[in-house]
């Protein structure tokens, strides 16, 4: 599967994959062409010069078109055929008896015009204290979904349309401020991120990104 993805690649990627191709068809009309026997290629292609004229007019035409909409495609790649998203983010904390509730809600917004396949959200917090230290990232695992088994199978995000992701982290009352870095990837690869920072205090309401 990787030979034949290399030499067959997009059309909007390196087209020296077809180089190759194209060499050995040339090899084999002119082989063709002046081979010796009772069906002389040159003679026929004298006896039909009329119509083979119009026809290599036509493929002339077409190879121009085909070229045309190859660099199109290939100049407009990120713009018409690559998948494109938005992070928005909002976050909060609610206090609790003995720590903080910080709650995070995560936007994506398809912005392409291609579908988005498959997306994976990642949360990854810094915690600031007083002193000035900072802890290490940590990942927030807590994600909350209704129904919880809806991205079992494959999903997507259409055209237009915006996913939410929600989830919480527990903190310390005593960590001044919190950094958050989200990260999407869809299921070929492409990735977006978005991060914030906020303070960890109920008071200070609702912190939004958009």
């Amino acid at each position: 599967m990787r030979i034949v993805r290399r030499l067959f690649r997009a059309p909007w990627k390196e087209s020296s994959g077809y180089l190759p191709w194209l060499i050995v068809a040339a090899v084999l009309v002119a082989f063709w062409t002046f081979l010796p026997g009772e069906h002389d290629a040159l003679s026929w292609l004298k006896d039909n010069k009329d119509p083979l004229s119009a026809l290599s007019s036509i493929v002339t035409l077409f190879g121009i078109a085909i070229a045309g909409l190859l660099s199109y495609l290939r100049f407009f790649r990120g713009r018409w055929l690559f998948p494109k998203m938005t992070v928005s983010l909002e976050a909060g904390a609610i206090a609790m008896e003995n720590e903080n509730l910080v709650w995070i809600d995560v936007a994506l917004e398809n912005k392409g015009t291609v579908a988005i396949w498959n997306p994976k959200t990642t949360i990854r917090a810094t915690l600031h204290h007083s002193d000035g230290s900072k802890s290490a990232p940590i990942d927030v695992v807590d994600f909350y979904s209704f129904p919880p088994d809806w991205k079992a199978g494959d999903y997507l995000i259409d055209v237009g349309e915006t996913a939410f992701d929600h989830a919480v982290l527990r903190v310390a009352k005593s960590v001044s401020a919190i950094t958050l870095f989200v990260e999407s990837r869809d299921q070929n690869g492409a990735m977006w991120s978005r991060g914030m920072t906020f303070a960890n205090c109920t008071d200070a309401g609702r912190s939004v990104l958009a």
